[in-house]
């Protein structure tokens, strides 16, 4: 499954909405919901006085649907404004407009990846007794960026922000390019094909851990190694 999300200090959605209503055929959206499991087909993005009043009610989330797509559209108070698209894997050829339908918003983070990329990078599993834990890390902005993956689009406030190596990632990246109205936007891409994201795990891995200003999951295992206690399991992963 193919990921894609941005993130935006803040955002006018309405404007973001026209952005992606402009998107090929093939991932533009068809359907509006309030949750992500069903698709009523009397929902239509076209209907624009229902579409509309939905809008009013539900500024600070809601999902589009197209085909095969999904958009899910965060603008939650006292969090960063982001969006997220999942779709399958023969849509990589969409990544390109997707990253330069959300560059006029100037987003200050940004990839398209495998998900189970994403889930390598950013996610923990643990078992303590008879406790599965599974944890989210890395992801909340506090002192780092996420982390590396196939496309990666890093802003020049971040890169300040966090001290980030750049000169490192643009030598280890293939493809760098800069995008944006003043070139204020850095997107890498690391490799081609987001479905052969494990060929390129050690690596990518690597460059996370070397690279100041990212996040790598190795620090949390790190620290986390030998750990069997619950609480204090928790404690810890509570920091990242």
């Amino acid at each position: 499954m193919l990921w894609f999300e941005a993130h935006f200090s803040e955002i006018d959605l309405d404007k973001l909405l026209n952005a992606i209503f402009r998107l090929p055929d093939a991932i533009r959206p068809i359907y509006f919901s309030d949750n992500d499991s069903k698709r009523n087909k009397k929902n239509l993005v076209t209907n624009t006085k229902l579409f509309d009043a939905f809008i009013e009610k539900n500024r600070i989330g809601f999902f589009l649907r197209g085909e095969k797509g999904l958009y899910d559209i965060h603008t939650y108070p006292g969090l960063s404004p982001h969006i997220n698209f999942d779709a399958p894997n023969e849509f990589q050829q969409y990544i390109m407009p997707l990253f330069e339908a959300v560059a006029p918003f100037d987003p200050c983070f940004a990839y398209a990846a495998d998900r189970e990329e994403r889930i390598h990078r950013n996610r923990c599993f643990k078992t303590i007794g008879i406790n599965h834990i599974e944890s989210w890390v890395g992801r909340d902005f506090k002192g780092f960026l996420p982390g590396l993956y196939c496309h990666t689009l890093i802003s020049d406030r971040l890169v300040e922000k966090f001290n980030v190596d750049l000169a490192e990632l643009v030598s280890a990246a293939p493809s760098h390019i800069e995008i944006g109205d003043q070139g204020q936007l850095h997107l890498f891409k690391f490799y081609d094909d987001t479905t052969t994201w494990r060929s390129h795990t050690d690596w990518l891995d690597e460059l996370c851990s070397q690279t100041r200003g990212v996040f790598s999951k190795r620090r949390v295992l790190e620290a986390t190694a030998g750990v069997e206690d619950f609480e204090e399991y928790l404690d810890i992963m509570d920091q990242w």
